[in-house]
Parts: C-alpha cells; sequence; structure tokens
C-alpha cells in the first residue's frame, strides 16, 4: 500500500516560473512528488485526453504536431484566423483574444519567432482585461504599422477599473490577404508577467534593475537554429540591444532611450543574410531627432563583431543592382534642410568598402550628384 506523506507546509507545483494552482494537490507518495498531469501538460502548451478503451492518458504537444495531418489542421485553424480586411481588424482580434485569456489564440496571430511571448494558457490573474484601447501609431517602414495597446482591468467591488500593461504591436502583411504580429515592445506590465513571457534563460543575466521590453527567438550566427535571442533590456527608460546566445550575453551599439523603440523595425527584419554571403547579419541602429547611429554585426566564432559603423543624417540599406546583397547609403546633409547626399558602401573582399561618386536619392533611386533623373536612367 503506497504511503501518503503530508509535507509541513504544501507543495507548491512551479511550471516554466509560474506557480499552479492544481484542483488536486501535489503529494508526496514514498518519496516521489505526484502532481495531477492535466495541469502541468496544458500550462506547458500541450493536450490531455483520457483513452478509456486503452485505459491510457494521452499527452499530445499542441505546438508540435505529431503527424502531417495535425500540422496542416493547425496551420489552416491559424491561417484562418489572420486572414482579416486590415492590419486594425487582426489588432482587434487580438485584443479580444487578450480580454479572454486565450493564450492559444493569441499565439496564432503572432509570427514563430515570437510566440514564446505569450504561453498557451494564460494563468495567474483572476481579474479580467474588460478593456483594450487601440490606437494606430503609423509604420516603421516597408508594408508593416504599428499600433499602441493599452489594457485595464476591469472594476473589481469598490476597486475601479485600473491598467494591465500598455504594448506596441507591429502588424506585417502576409500572402493570401492575411496579416500577422511580427514585433512586440512591452511598455508596461502589471499583470505580475501573467500574460508576457520574459526569456528565463536571459533573465538571470541581466543587470539588477532592469528587464526585458522587446525578444525573439532568430538564427543570430549561422548554424540553421532559432537558439539565439535578439533583444532589448532596460530600467524603463534607457535601455541596450543584446544577443543571446549559448548562455552568454552580448550588448551591441550603446545606450538608447526605450522611449524611441517605437520608432525602430522589428527585431526579426533586423537579422538576416545583409551583405549576400550567406550567413546572417545583426543590424543594430538608434535613431536620433536628426542622426541615426548604425551598425551591421556578424558572429565570427567567437563573438558579434562588428562589419560597419556610422553615424549620419540617414542610413539606408538598399540592394543597388539587384542580386539580393543590400548595399549601405549613408547620407549627410551638407548644409541645414538640405537633402541629403549619399556614400554607397558595397561588400566586396570581406569587408564594407566605399564606392567612387557621390549620389542622391530620388523616389528610392540612388543618382550620382551630377545627373539628373532625365539624363540617364536611374541606377536600382
Amino acid at each position: 500500500m503506497a504511503a501518503t506523506a503530508l509535507a509541513a507546509s504544501p507543495i507548491k507545483l512551479i511550471v516554466n516560473g509560474r506557480e499552479i494552482k492544481p484542483d488536486v494537490a501535489p503529494q508526496l507518495v514514498n518519496g516521489r512528488a505526484i502532481v495531477p498531469i492535466r495541469w502541468v501538460a496544458e500550462a506547458l502548451g500541450a493536450r490531455v485526453a483520457w483513452d478509456a478503451e486503452n485505459n491510457q492518458v494521452r499527452v499530445t504537444p499542441l505546438t508540435e504536431p505529431q503527424d502531417a495531418a495535425a500540422r496542416e489542421e493547425l496551420e489552416l485553424l491559424t491561417s484562418e484566423l489572420r486572414t482579416v480586411a486590415s492590419p486594425r481588424e487582426l489588432v482587434e482580434k487580438y485584443a479580444q483574444a487578450l480580454r479572454t485569456r486565450n493564450g492559444a489564440l493569441v499565439r496564432a496571430y503572432l509570427a514563430p519567432e515570437i510566440k514564446d511571448q505569450v504561453l498557451p494558457r494564460i494563468i495567474g490573474v483572476s481579474t479580467p482585461i474588460t478593456t483594450v484601447e487601440i490606437e494606430e501609431k503609423g509604420t516603421p517602414g516597408g508594408n508593416s504599422q504599428r499600433f499602441l495597446l493599452h489594457a485595464y482591468f476591469g472594476p473589481y467591488g469598490d476597486k475601479p477599473s485600473t491598467p494591465a500593461f500598455s504594448q506596441v504591436v507591429t502588424v506585417a502583411p502576409e500572402e493570401g490577404g492575411r496579416y500577422i504580429i511580427v514585433d512586440i515592445i512591452a511598455l508596461e506590465d502589471i499583470t505580475n508577467g501573467a500574460f508576457w513571457e520574459q526569456p528565463r534563460e536571459v533573465v538571470a543575466a541581466l543587470p539588477e534593475g532592469t528587464r526585458v521590453f522587446r525578444w525573439a527567438r532568430l538564427d543570430a550566427d549561422g548554424d540553421g537554429q532559432q537558439n539565439e535571442i535578439y533583444l532589448v533590456y532596460g530600467n524603463g527608460e534607457i535601455g541596450r540591444y543584446a544577443l543571446w546566445r549559448a548562455g552568454r550575453l552580448y550588448p551591441l551599439g550603446s545606450e538608447v532611450a526605450l522611449g524611441n523603440q517605437i520608432f525602430t523595425p522589428p527585431l526579426i527584419e533586423s537579422v538576416r543574410d545583409i551583405n549576400g554571403d550567406g550567413r546572417p547579419e545583426v543590424r543594430w541602429a538608434d535613431a536620433g531627432a536628426d542622426a541615426v547611429d548604425t551598425r551591421i554585426y556578424a558572429w565570427d566564432g567567437r563573438e558579434f563583431t562588428a562589419l560597419f559603423e556610422r553615424t549620419a543624417n540617414r542610413v539606408e540599406l538598399v540592394d543597388l543592382d539587384g542580386d539580393g546583397a543590400l548595399e549601405i547609403a549613408v547620407g549627410n546633409r551638407p548644409r541645414s534642410l538640405a537633402a541629403p547626399l549619399f556614400k554607397i558602401y558595397r561588400w566586396q573582399d570581406g569587408k564594407y568598402v566605399e564606392q567612387p561618386g557621390t549620389f542622391r536619392e530620388e523616389d528610392g533611386r540612388y543618382l550620382p550628384q551630377e545627373e539628373t533623373a532625365n539624363s540617364q536612367p536611374p541606377r536600382k
């Protein structure tokens, strides 16, 4: 007969750093901790089913379906959820999922690189989110669009409605009339982390008093695995970009004003093959009122080293010759309020090399300064 022991204090069930309070308390049986599997599995994003005919408990990861049919079904369902008329409609559906505390539905609207920011099952907050205000904030570039969300807890007893969290989300188009959220900037979180996940492997290495505001899992070292994390951390006003790789934090660039993050590109657009060498590079940028500081980093086997560093009025990545490799256009104004004149840098022989001549930008084209748009076909 099994011996059940009661601990001096109740046994706490912690899953991914969060305490879960199941309907059946954990127990010590013959020196082993016994916990209800459904509560643990669902907290980890799995489905639990009882097979009475075969007397089996079946646990199936929802995030990694075991057969092709299940994967196809899941993709069709999530694609249908993202088939909307506009980016705002997608954000409204996302806000509704937040109000219902449906983490699995919230994740359906997120790009794979940022899905881990939300648990499949949102736990830990009993007071519901009743209101989510949505404000359009323009575009960070390309076809994407940004929205500012303010969420509020509903009234509780004699307490009025109170703020829950604020965030900026970036929505980008997909094929087939679909949209997807590609970036989340967590400006505030008063939910004690119930809605938004911090990358736990990184948090322990952060300076005291700081937290992660943005993060995404990416392949930053070119090994084909998305096991690096590109993140922005800080103390509420001042922050720092960094890459997390193999248990180590690599800070990039210099300190940035966290309030300016709303104007920067999504993190997942900042890690890609920029110079055409077949490996990913990392773009770091800090934009001020009249200048932008830009650096391009790459993994050299030991460190993320800078391949390019410039501060100018404008710094653009452009494919001028259509070969897929991006050139860097660095523009400075010769005098106040004048249009900037650009120098072009191209990747050659393992480094960025300044090209002859000076260029001006006209409708996305870069023309030699001495030429006019009508005298010669544009270079692109």
